[in-house]
């Protein structure tokens, strides 16, 4: 198979099962997947990005498949939601609404050390959770260790500063929402540290 470059610009082999399981994900049905990823295969070249590829495949789909297509163009979409962070939180909180939950954008909240600005705060089933949002609209970033650990260090503060203050924490849990992915050391720190990917 040919090398091809990844958006964030590693090299590596190209992967069908990769393609084949994006496809799938995105609601096409194995024969149509394996339609679209045969009719890849055979336009895939060295040097070729994974954007070339994803435009090409996405093509074929619509082609076939409308609705599908439009999942499968989804995190394209939202990675051109910016350059700012703002309307990834809008975004952010009215699908939390549609899940069920009151939201509300851009809080302030005492801490015992600082102020802080809570991106979404989202209210269901008498919890409260503090939602940190990471918006990259570069294709493959990923966010790392640092983020987590200062979501963690902020919720901390949050949480000490309500008992320093003989208060009921405002919020019972942080999350940290990004529109790419976590390195594996932000998954195990947030695992292991209470903080909710």
């Amino acid at each position: 198979m040919p090398i091809v470059v990844k958006g964030d610009g590693t090299r590596e082999e190209f992967q069908l099962d990769k393609l084949l399981r994006s496809l799938k994900h995105s609601g096409a049905d194995e024969e149509l997947a394996q339609q679209i990823a045969a009719r890849i295969v055979q336009m895939v070249r060295e040097g070729m990005s994974t954007t070339h590829i994803y435009r090409e495949a996405f093509k074929l789909l619509r082609k076939e498949e409308r609705t599908t297509a439009a999942r499968y163009s989804m995190r394209r979409a939202i990675l051109e939601l910016g350059p700012t962070g703002f309307p990834f939180e809008d975004f952010v909180a009215e699908l939390m609404r549609a899940e069920g939950y009151e939201t509300q954008l851009r809080v302030v909240v005492a801490g015992r050390c600082i102020e802080h600005e809570v991106d979404v705060v989202l209210k269901k089933n008498g919890k409260t959770a503090g939602a940190e949002l990471k918006f990259h609209n570069t294709p493959g970033f990923k966010t790392d260790l640092k983020t987590a650990l200062y979501v963690r260090a902020r919720y901390w503060d949050i949480e000490w500063g309500a008992k320093d203050r003989n208060e009921k924490a405002g919020i019972d849990e942080g999350w940290l929402i990004t529109n790419t992915k976590f390195t594996g050391n932000a998954i195990d720190y947030a695992s292991c540290s209470g903080i909710r990917l």
